[in-house]
């Protein structure tokens, strides 16, 4: 029989924290807020700006999305300023090619932060 573990939860790097008005939020509520969607992204990506996030999504489901009620979804996560952005951030032939990939941005902040 296993021992009782103790689960530890990584918020994500304190470099990724984003503050916006009297709310701060971390990758891992970032995380928990685009992996709640339906279609989840297959790939993602934010962009903080000074009026709130812009995200970034693509998914091979797209059409499945409505921009607003995304942004309903993640406002309502965040409770930061949301724009929803359905784009290809994904080259899918670059899957199926045998080349060595590179560690995505997932969260890219203010140049000023």
């Amino acid at each position: 029989m296993w021992p009782n573990w103790a689960e530890l939860t990584h918020y994500g790097r304190s470099k990724d924290r984003i503050c916006f008005e009297n709310n701060t939020i971390d990758a891992f509520d970032i995380q928990e807020a685009v992996y709640s969607l339906f279609p989840v992204p297959e790939a993602w990506k934010v962009l903080e700006q000074q009026e709130g996030l812009h995200f970034l999504l693509d998914s091979y489901q797209a059409r499945k999305w409505s921009s607003e009620v995304i942004c309903s979804q993640l406002f309502s996560k965040l409770q930061i300023p949301v724009t929803v952005e359905i784009t290809s951030l994904l080259d899918r032939t670059d899957l199926i090619s045998n080349i060595p990939s590179v560690k995505p941005v997932y969260i890219q902040k203010l140049k000023d932060s």
